[in-house]
């Protein structure tokens, strides 16, 4: 089952190399190619699984330091590799473990359901695996520029679901505390910010007021009711 997002297109021999990847290895579940921007440099294509330490710490960070368990998309593999979890632009997945697991978890909306998915597959036994060869366009991001603030509502509540699934309520519940910690943070700063340039900044105007819908979803207890139009 080849998926494709709708801002996404393949190159050409992008789904037969998929394709025949998975025909070279009956246990690899859940294959990806090469995401690239429109102007052909690399997308992250593939990431490590998200943990706490990858949610509170720097990311960017982290790449640098640890760049086997933290891969950056600049990194160029030669050939199929063996990967935590795949970016869902573009996909090709096996019926058989998608039966076995179920499928999807419909409880995402637009953020993580891939991921939830390849976690339960590498714990079924099942790879997970990205295939440099293959490449495929992704014009990423029309959504979440269109709807900011609701975008990453719908980010944070799938986050959430993630860790409550895999790590337990407990894990949940101090992401939750250290994402209402960095946000108060983020709201004084760029409403100072906003108040210093008495508004003209654009950019820093609109991030407060992403910044604030976010800050006041969170301390309304994240209700299921606010984020991008369900129609």
């Amino acid at each position: 089952m080849l998926l494709v997002n709708t801002d996404a297109m393949l190159e050409a021999d992008c789904a037969a190399a998929l394709l025949r990847l998975m025909d070279s290895d009956g246990r690899i579940g859940m294959a990806g190619p090469q995401l690239l921007n429109a102007d052909g440099t690399l997308q992250t294509s593939y990431e490590a699984v998200p943990t706490l330490a990858t949610e509170t710490l720097n990311r960017s960070l982290l790449k640098r330091l640890f760049p086997a368990r933290f891969p950056h998309k600049s990194r160029k593999l030669a050939g199929p590799t063996e990967v935590d979890a795949l970016i869902g632009a573009v996909m090709l997945l096996r019926r058989e473990a998608l039966a076995q697991l179920g499928g999807f978890d419909e409880g995402y909306f637009f953020f993580l359901e891939e991921t939830d998915l390849a976690v339960r597959m590498r714990r079924g036994g099942w790879k997970i695996v990205h295939e440099p060869q293959a490449r495929a366009v992704h014009l990423q991001g029309a959504t979440a520029k269109t709807y900011q603030a609701a975008a990453r509502i719908e980010f944070y509540r799938s986050r959430y679901r993630f860790f409550e699934r895999h790590y337990g309520r407990a894990a949940a519940g101090v992401l939750k505390t250290a994402m209402i910690a960095n946000l108060t943070l983020n709201v004084i700063a760029l409403g100072l910010a906003t108040l210093a340039t008495v508004g003209r900044a654009s950019s820093v105007a609109n991030q407060f007021r992403v910044r604030s819908d976010l800050w006041r979803w969170h301390l309304r207890g994240c209700p299921p009711g606010p984020g991008l139009p369900r129609d």
